[in-house]
């Protein structure tokens, strides 16, 4: 299991592992004095000392943070905590449109219009701000059983 040895980043309590990836390990996690969910995005070991992938992270917080659409997660905080780089982003219950259709297509397919709809939405946004998204796909389209979509 991902770990980064306590319960604790900056303010944020971890709570459970939602992806754990290369240089990355996104934990849901609470904020202990908003009370509030994020998805807590934390360098790995191998990667929390590399300053380009450091550097990457806090790049992605100077850009993201300023978009605000309801189809695009937004970032609220970048920090380091104790050698640990992170970043608080949009908790959005849900899955990543892989993991959906993997599970099940039809119960997603009569949704079908309204997410295309959405993450084009969500797009055609970030468009606007002179942002291309670069890595656009399923698994970086997140939507909840209501069908209401998230681009991360």
């Amino acid at each position: 299991m991902a770990t980064v040895g306590r319960e604790y980043v900056g303010l944020y309590r971890l709570l459970r592992v939602i992806l754990a990836g290369r240089s990355c390990v996104v934990w849901e996690a609470m904020h202990e004095d908003l009370k509030q969910r994020f998805a807590l995005k934390v360098l790995s070991a191998e990667y929390k000392s590399d300053t380009e992938t450091r550097a990457l992270l806090k790049r992605e917080f100077s850009v993201g943070h300023k978009f605000a659409h309801p189809n695009v997660v937004s970032i609220h905080e970048y920090g380091v905590d104790r050698d640990w780089a992170y970043l608080a982003i949009e908790f959005f219950e849900g899955k990543n449109l892989k993991q959906a259709l993997r599970e099940g297509p039809d119960a997603i397919a009569w949704q079908a219009e309204k997410i295309i709809e959405q993450a084009a939405q969500g797009l055609h946004y970030l468009h606007e701000q002179g942002w291309v998204h670069r890595d656009i796909k399923p698994d970086n389209i997140l939507v909840n059983a209501a069908g209401d979509v998230k681009l991360i």
